[in-house]
């Protein structure tokens, strides 16, 4: 859960630090009820959000995994270790081989 820091004492400084350290928002006293309320709900609404993509990336492993792969031969090991290498990263990749070879299985 992110922290909502709320202080008497703000400055520009303190601000950017506590966000920098990864604060959700800074909030400075005298505050309005409705503004606590509406940055709790954004806090709340983040986190959620956070955790609806996770599980979504969960279940896009999970049906679309490299376990339905067959790879017995060793030149395809080696390719699905590449692919595990590569698929956490923001890389682009050209696969490329002879139609039936299983190309969009990997992409």
């Amino acid at each position: 859960m992110g922290v909502i820091m709320l202080t008497a004492y703000g400055t520009i400084e303190t601000a950017v630090e506590a966000l920098k350290l990864g604060a959700f928002d800074y909030i400075t006293k005298p505050f309005k009820v409705d503004e606590l309320l509406i940055t709790v709900q954004r806090a709340l609404d983040y986190r959620r959000a956070i955790m609806e993509n996770i599980d979504l990336k969960a279940q896009l492993v999970a049906k679309y995994g490299l376990e339905g792969i067959v790879a017995e031969s060793r030149v395809m090991q080696q390719v699905c270790e590449m692919v595990k290498k590569v698929a956490p990263t923001d890389t682009t990749v050209l696969i490329y081989g002879e139609s039936g070879t299983g190309k969009e299985l990997i992409a």
